[in-house]
């Protein structure tokens, strides 16, 4: 979906207020990258530390850790502040170091969504479902 669309903009609009979630299932894969071009979904090399193991639900196939590129975060934001909608956003929680939660990818992207001035109403760590 072209989130640039002035049709979608313009619907979005109409069902302002609301909110977007950005999670789910997914987000338990997903690595923000700031310097990423294009979205990646294979494993990335920095973030690499999913232990897809520790992953259960009733799906056939496991899902592919993918990367979050600065601008698909930025048209996220655009769109929200465009619509009037409110972002809520899911922190992949399978980023691991000595079997704890790794922080640091969640650092990335609030430290870039502070410089962009981006206002996120709340967020996830875990999917949440």
């Amino acid at each position: 979906m072209d989130l640039r669309s002035e049709t979608v903009l313009l619907l979005a609009k109409a069902l302002s207020p609301c909110y977007l979630r950005v999670g789910g299932t997914m987000a338990d894969f997903l690595f923000f990258n700031d310097t990423e071009t294009r979205v990646n979904h294979s494993k990335p090399s920095k973030y690499a530390t999913v232990d897809m193991s520790e992953y259960c639900c009733e799906r056939k196939e496991k899902p592919v850790n993918f990367t979050m590129t600065a601008e698909l975060w930025n048209q996220l934001n655009e769109f929200v502040e465009a619509t009037g909608w409110e972002m809520i956003f899911d922190l992949n929680v399978l980023i691991r170091k000595n079997g704890h939660w790794d922080p640091s990818n969640a650092i990335s992207l609030l430290k870039y969504s502070a410089s962009k001035g981006y206002k996120i109403t709340g967020f996830e760590l875990g999917n949440g479902e």
